[in-house]
């Protein structure tokens, strides 16, 4: 068993860099590990990573502010339940209270310590009907980057990552493997993501001359 995690350029269509690792590894540990190496090719300010409902937490927050990357998270429903209700809107800047009952599973004393004196966090929180209930995100987006009409669709991008692994899984077979070591099992899924970008590639400049051709 193991552990997959992906950063990808949802406008592009590209891996940007992607971790397997043992089964019980953290989701966030593999996500930091992205974003690190992410960050050896890119600036802060080019980036803006989405999440899903698996990811938010007052620790990851506070390292993707101070790394200066603007972040959009889905949250479960019962996240945060008190600072929502306080909400007189459907979007709007609230402060995330942290408590030690929102810090005591970390096990790094400094980071909860840190986290601790801090007291409190700012961030949007944007709720959005659905046809069967609300969606909740929580972001470090500014109103006048991104407005209220515009949170749901920006989300919905995030799907791109769904469409991409699916490929990887049904047509490159990314799960088929020549052997069983790590070295082996490593090198196949690396070679996939390397064919995937290629295609990716391939079929963005095709567009492109079609696109041309057309006009």
């Amino acid at each position: 068993m193991a552990q997959s995690s992906a950063i990808y350029d949802c406008l592009n269509h590209m891996m940007i860099d992607f971790q397997i690792a043992p089964y019980k590894t953290s989701e966030k540990e593999l996500a930091i590990i992205n974003i690190e190496n992410m960050l050896k090719f890119f600036s802060p300010e080019e980036i803006m990573i989405i999440f899903d409902r698996g990811y938010p937490s007052i620790e990851f927050f506070v390292y993707l502010m101070e790394k200066k990357i603007k972040f959009l998270f889905r949250m479960p429903k019962d996240f945060y339940k008190e600072e929502k209700e306080s909400m007189n809107s459907k979007d709007e800047c609230v402060d995330i209270k942290i408590t030690k009952a929102r810090t005591n599973h970390i096990k790094d004393e400094k980071t909860r310590e840190k986290l601790n004196n801090l007291e409190k966090i700012r961030l949007r929180v944007t709720k959005i009907p659905l046809k069967k209930e609300e969606e909740h995100l929580i972001s470090n987006l500014y109103i006048d980057e991104v407005d209220y009409n515009q949170m749901k669709s920006l989300y919905n991008q995030r799907w791109k990552i769904e469409t991409s692994f699916d490929v990887l899984k049904n047509k490159l077979y990314i799960e088929n493997l020549s052997g069983h070591s790590k070295i082996t099992v490593e090198q196949d899924f690396n070679a996939q993501i390397l064919v995937h970008n290629i295609v990716e590639d391939i079929k963005i400049e095709a567009n492109r001359k079609l696109i041309k051709k057309k006009i």
